[in-house]
């Protein structure tokens, strides 16, 4: 009997190991099987990281790209000033170079108020006014002192030596001696200069409000035509009489007109 009570302990004990290594066993199994889910959680973690550095790479790219861009649009912007600057250069030296050809090819004016005066006792041209004094009422002063040779006259004929025949006359036949200075009746303005066969040189002026006065016979004339002229300035000086008036000698031929109709000039002058 002590020796079967013997061998049911050795079983009991046997049993017990047998369930200790089984359970040991299944610990290290257990253990085997949790290696592979370690490594997988250590791999994911680790391609987190990675993938995290690299989204922040490209973060710090895409800033830097973008820095550089916003620098460099300052020298995109003057790049763009200087083309437009370049460009208005260029239009404001075509536009200049076109006035200069405009200038070039139009007529230039006449600068002689500019230039000296070549003679200075002469009398130069001026501005003339708007309109000029004379009038019905006003007079005009002798140009030349002498007696009356042939009066005006265009309602009957009178006789002309040189010619013998009897005309009517249209202006003053004054005489005079050659070289003797013409002035002014008054105040007026050199509308004509030029020859006639009866009468010879003459000038032709404006006294205004239609009046014209013409003086014949001349020689040496001081006056321009446009020209301003004043009373007693001298207009020119008196010439050797035409074929015309060889008879009647030197003389001033002196004709008033009103609105170009033949008028006396004796009606308007007097003596200053």
């Amino acid at each position: 009997m002590k020796t079967k009570k013997d061998n049911s302990y050795l079983i009991i004990l046997f049993a017990c190991l047998a369930s200790i290594t089984a359970i040991a066993c299944g610990s290290i199994y257990l253990k085997g099987q949790k290696k592979p889910s370690d490594n997988t959680e250590t791999i994911t973690t680790e391609d987190k990281v990675m993938q995290n550095d690299y989204d922040h790479f490209l973060d710090e790219e895409e800033s830097t790209t973008a820095y550089q861009t916003v620098m460099t649009k300052p020298d995109d912007a003057s790049e763009n000033n200087d083309k437009d600057t370049d460009s208005d250069n260029k239009a404001d030296k075509k536009e200049e170079t076109t006035k200069d050809q405009q200038d070039n090819s139009s007529p230039k004016n006449d600068s002689s108020s500019d230039a000296p005066d070549d003679n200075p006792g002469d009398m130069q041209p001026v501005a003339a006014p708007a309109s000029l004094p004379f009038s019905q009422d006003k007079t005009l002063f002798w140009p030349v002192d002498g007696n009356i040779l042939l009066e005006y006259n265009m309602e009957s004929t009178i006789y002309f030596p040189t010619l013998d025949v009897y005309k009517c006359n249209p202006a003053l036949v004054i005489q005079s001696d050659v070289d003797t200075p013409v002035k002014s009746c008054n105040q007026s303005i050199v509308k004509e200069i030029g020859f006639q066969e009866e009468i010879g040189k003459y000038v032709t002026v404006s006294l205004g409000d239609g009046y014209k006065l013409t003086y014949g016979q001349l020689d040496k004339i001081n006056v321009e035509e446009g020209q301003e002229i004043k009373a007693s300035d001298v207009i020119g000086y008196i010439a050797s009489p035409t074929k015309y008036y060889t008879k009647e000698g030197c003389n001033l031929y002196l004709k008033l007109t009103k609105d170009d109709t033949a008028i006396d000039p004796l009606d308007y002058l007097c003596y200053q």
